[in-house]
């Protein structure tokens, strides 16, 4: 898998689509209620989604290649690199720039677009670049877990504030996202599969992006905080 190029968001969703099934199918042989949305059925079976997966492989596989891969096969990718703008090279681009967001110390040498220094640290590697690769996956799945914990906080808090008839201005049901407003897709009226989704189905070319720059996050917190200080929040009948 580490040898792919990034596939299309279409064949992303649809390797998605299989996963989420045979996790629920394992999922649901246990005792413990299986989750109904895909982001919630892979965190609970600590499954990594396509994209993040294949950033993992990849990460992985470029360390092998290039410490003990032959030398006609990484000036092939080199030359695959400047001729074409979807490359196997682009694409580790992006799983570093991943790398660098939820790895635990920030390394600047992973955002550089000159791979050289990178390259001499994996020809020396014994073992290190494995390990870390591996712990990046384990805090990925660990922030995903933390940001679903927060929709459904902030899911019960609004359902709680209108069902004592609480109305809210402006209503943070609706999300200013890209200059447009899309549903919220945990608003018990509206509907689960809004255009709030995953940035791995939005951006299936982009580097994987962690729970903190997920389209919903960011606004729901600060929707929540305008909207739970006065004059924003309005006691029934006000």
């Amino acid at each position: 898998m580490g040898s792919w190029h990034t596939p299309t968001g279409r064949q992303i969703g649809r390797i998605k689509t299989a996963v989420v099934r045979m996790a629920k199918k394992i999922l649901a042989a246990g005792k413990a209620p299986v989750p109904t949305s895909a982001a919630n059925i892979l965190t609970a079976a600590e499954i990594l989604e396509p994209r993040a997966r294949l950033a993992v492989e990849r990460l992985l596989y470029a360390q092998r290649l290039f410490h003990h891969g032959p030398a006609f096969v990484q000036l092939n990718l080199h030359v695959e690199h400047d001729h074409n703008p979807h490359s196997w090279l682009t694409g580790l681009k992006h799983d570093l720039r991943w790398l660098h967001g939820v790895d635990v110390q920030a390394d600047p040498i992973l955002l550089g677009e000159d791979l050289t220094d990178l390259i001499d640290q994996w020809q020396r590697d014994q073992g290190g670049w494995k390990r870390r690769v591996r712990r990046a996956a384990r805090r990925h799945i660990f922030q995903e877990t933390i940001i679903q914990e927060v929709h459904r906080w902030h899911s019960d808090i609004f359902s709680l504030l209108r069902a004592a008839h609480y109305t809210f201005t402006p209503d943070p049901a609706l999300l200013r996202l890209q200059t447009q407003e899309y549903q919220c897709p945990f608003d018990p009226t509206g509907s689960p599969h809004t255009p709030t989704e995953s940035p791995w189905d939005i951006l299936p070319r982009t580097p994987p992006i962690g729970f903190s720059h997920m389209p919903c996050v960011p606004d729901l917190l600060v929707v929540y905080a305008e909207t739970t200080t006065a004059p924003g929040i309005h006691a029934p009948g006000r």
